[in-house]
């Protein structure tokens, strides 16, 4: 009898695991590769209901709030980002333009990351991780006139219609410095800034936002907690395609209160802060419904695992 009750409980515990394989398989649901959604250009009012894969931001700014190319391995900094949109795309066709319809779109974005890698040297290369420990927002809003990128202001002086946070996984960011003789700064246009200096770099960001809440007067089928964002940002210094800012938001809600270019010093890059020309690019990923299905699935298989544990002991 006690031989039978061994073999009797391995094969029990084989199936527990087994189930507990399967459960968690479940509970990582697949996502596509690009996802079409409905969005309301025009907010619920007639005639502003078009399909997209992707929203296009113009260049923008970035902030490393206590960041710069001397930084060392395991120092932790603040980033911020803002940008107006540019088009909305349909698998790559642009099918929006921003503010045709007299609303202008912005987006808005802070987050922290750690230093992982910095290899020094006259043109150091610098390798960034995510990290949890202060501020994680990603702002969408709808706005009456467009945002300056001059100024820094207007970037949240909207309707929010959308709000996420940064997903710590598959977070990727990295920076080449590949010349530190002082440039100017502002090189687009008109230099806004004629006593500011630059490195000369560049690099580049993944990040997967998850999409919290958002208003379904302009997004009518989206899923909060199942739909993401891809961004995928270069960062580059000098400025070429746009102002650099003079201010930003802390927190995606106050209108330019953090300082922008007054906060790096007289060469950007080696100061206390430093800021990149950012240009960003956001496809849209669902994950697919039966994938969510399962997603329930597994959560109910685990449920009962406990049940099931119980009965076995008896």
């Amino acid at each position: 009898m006690a031989k039978h009750h061994r073999g009797g409980s391995m094969v029990n515990q084989h199936v527990i695991t087994t189930l507990i394989a399967l459960a968690l398989m479940w509970t990582a649901p697949a996502v596509a590769s690009a996802s079409q959604i409905t969005f309301d250009t025009n907010g619920a009012l007639a005639g502003g209901q078009i399909q997209i894969t992707a929203f296009d931001p113009v260049p923008g700014n970035a902030l490393a709030v206590g960041a710069n190319a001397a930084s060392a391995v395991g120092d932790i900094f603040g980033l911020r980002y803002q940008a107006n949109l540019g088009v909305t795309t349909l698998n790559g066709a642009p099918n929006y333009l921003n503010g045709s319809n007299g609303i202008f779109y912005t987006f808005v974005a802070g987050f922290d990351e750690k230093v992982i890698s910095n290899s020094g040297g006259p043109n150091p290369f610098l390798q960034f991780g995510f990290s949890p420990t202060g501020a994680n927002f990603v702002y969408m809003y709808a706005n009456a006139a467009l945002a300056s990128d001059l100024t820094g202001l207007g970037f949240t002086t909207g309707t929010q219609i959308l709000k996420g946070h940064v997903l710590g996984t598959s977070f990727t960011s990295s920076f080449n410095v590949l010349a530190t003789a002082p440039v100017a700064l502002d090189q687009s246009g008109v230099n806004n800034y004629p006593g500011v200096n630059t490195i000369t770099g560049s690099g580049a960001s993944s990040i997967t936002v998850q999409i919290d809440s958002f208003d379904p007067a302009f997004f009518p089928d989206l899923i909060a907690g199942a739909s993401f964002l891809v961004a995928n940002t270069s960062q580059v210094d000098p400025y070429s395609q746009t102002d650099p800012s003079n201010a930003f938001s802390s927190n995606g809600i106050a209108n330019g209160d953090q300082p922008g270019v007054p906060g790096v010093g007289p060469l950007n890059g080696f100061g206390p802060n430093t800021m990149f020309q950012a240009d960003a690019n956001m496809a849209i990923r669902v994950p697919e419904p039966m994938s969510l299905l399962l997603l329930g699935a597994g959560f109910l298989g685990l449920a009962g695992l406990g049940r099931m544990r119980r009965l076995i002991k008896r």
